[in-house]
């Protein structure tokens, strides 16, 4: 929890689809892990706040 609201880590994002529904469900995104580039590019469209971590990545290659 950050500030008593609860977070999530999207995990094979794609589009961000899941991750809307996870947001109505009163979730905050707070990272994301997405290997397609043309998925996080429209995930930072309409996420601006996940510029940073959505960047495109092997789930492979993530440590922490």
């Amino acid at each position: 929890m950050i500030d008593n609201q609860l977070i999530s880590i999207a995990l094979f994002a794609g589009a961000f689809g899941l991750d809307l529904g996870i947001e109505e469900a009163g979730f905050y995104t707070v990272s994301v892990v997405e290997i397609d580039a043309d998925a996080t590019k429209t995930i930072v469209l309409n996420r601006p706040y996940l510029s940073e971590s959505a960047v495109p990545r092997d789930i492979r290659q993530v440590s922490q």
